[in-house]
This record gives structure tokens, sequence and C-alpha cells, in this order.
């Protein structure tokens, strides 16, 4: 992102400026030894060379050291936002989950009741099936008062079983309604993640930013925190994904 790619760049430009008013140092030093070369013996300007030359290391040493603490806390504050930000994200996501998770459950429990009300189903029509055969020989045999009143019994024990079967149909057709809706969840809590995430940490979503070389003679260090040296690139932030949608409900018999 444009912020974190300011913050690379101005740490370059610190690093560039630090360097400059090293050469700057160091050149003045270099005028005034070149001043005293032929003044003094070979073995001391021999001296002086290494003189300088311990000198420029050293202020090599220290701007190293400079880059490497500039890099590290810059690092360290990108994975703070990183953290941050996937904190957002999982609680922004969290209500869209939560409500699948209910919606979920709602669901089974529609078929579980369906499952029940179809084995009823099953039962009472057999049941009437049974009563209306024991009418017959009643009826056959002169008894057609027993055998009218098995044969209401039979017909309410048919009219409840049909309202029964209309009631697990019902159940069935409510949880697969719900099981299409399911993952709309995932969908807004995938949205309400990336706009969480986005809101603690701009950059969140965004590819880690390419940390420019210093100017020479100064190097970056290895660092084992997520950098992006390079055109390397580091990983994105990836928001908590919402529960996945279950198998489809089994239809009631």
């Amino acid at each position: 992102s444009q912020i974190r790619t300011q913050q690379a760049a101005t740490a370059a430009g610190l690093v560039a400026r630090r360097v400059e008013k090293l050469e700057r140092e160091t050149a003045a030093v270099s005028k005034a030894v070149q001043k005293l070369v032929g003044m003094i013996p070979d073995v001391a300007r021999r001296a002086a060379e290494r003189a300088v030359r311990d000198v420029e290391e050293e202020a090599r040493q220290r701007m190293n050291a400079e880059v490497a603490e500039t890099l590290t806390t810059q690092a360290l504050e990108e994975r703070r936002l990183k953290e941050m930000a996937a904190d957002e994200a999982q609680a922004a996501a969290l209500p869209f989950q939560s409500a699948k998770l209910r919606a979920t459950q709602t669901m089974w429990s529609y078929v579980a009741k369906g499952r029940e009300l179809a084995l009823a189903v099953a039962e009472l029509k057999n049941k009437a099936i049974e009563i209306a055969q024991a009418s017959v020989p009643l009826q056959a045999t002169g008894n057609p008062v027993m055998a009218q009143q098995l044969q209401m019994q039979a017909h309410d024990l048919m009219n409840k079983a049909l309202q029964f079967e209309a009631q697990a149909k019902n159940l069935q057709a409510s949880a697969e309604a719900i099981r299409g809706t399911l993952n709309k969840y995932d969908a807004q809590a995938t949205t309400a993640a990336d706009y969480g995430a986005y809101q603690a940490n701009p950059g969140a979503i965004d590819a880690a930013p390419e940390i420019p070389l210093p100017p020479f003679p100064l190097t970056l260090p290895k660092y084992p925190l997520n950098l992006n040296i390079s055109n390397a690139t580091g990983p994105m932030l990836s928001p908590a994904p919402a529960p996945a949608g279950l198998a489809p409900a089994p239809a009631a018999r």
C-alpha cells in the first residue's frame, strides 16, 4: 500500500543521507591525509592509510547497525498491524459465523422432526389399513355397527397420517430452504472480515512492500522477520474463514 511504500522510502532516504554524510567526512579526512603524504615517511603514510580504512570500516559497521535497527522496527510494526487486522477480521466475521451456526442447527432440527413424523406416518397408515381389514369379516357376519366403527377409526388414523405427512414435507422444505442460504453467511463473513481488517490496517491485505537496497557500501541484514527484499513478496493476510457449508439434508420419508 502507499503508506507502507512511503515508510520503506523514508527508511531508505534516511540511510542514504547518513551515507552521504559519511562520504563527506571520509573525503575531508582523505584530503587532509594527502597533504601529509609528501611530508612523512612511507611507513607513516601506510599507517595513516590504515587508520583511514579503520575509520571507514567502523563508520560502515555503525551505519549498517542503524539500517538493521530501522528495518527491525519497521518489521515489528508491520507484524503488529497485521495481527491487529487479523483480530479485527475475526471479530467482524464472528456474528455471521454465529448466525450460520444457528441456522444450521435449526435446519437439522427440522430434518430430525421430519424424520420422526415420517416414521409416525408409516405406522399410522399401516394401522389404519389393519383396522379397515378387520372390519370386513364383521360386515360379512352381519355386524355392521361394529364394522362401521372400525372403518371410522381407520379413516381417522389415515387422516392423521396424511396431516403428519404434510407437516414432514413442510419441515423438509424449510430445511432445504435454510440449506440454500448457508453459503450467503460465508460470503457475508468474508466481506465483513475484509472490511474489519482494512479498518484496522489499510495495508493488511496487500503484499509486503519491497525494501529498497541501501546505498553502497551498506548492506541489508538477513532477517528471520517477514520483510520483502529484492522483489520477494511476503504472504498476504487471509481473514479467518466462516464455517464451511454442510452436506444436503436427507429427505424425509
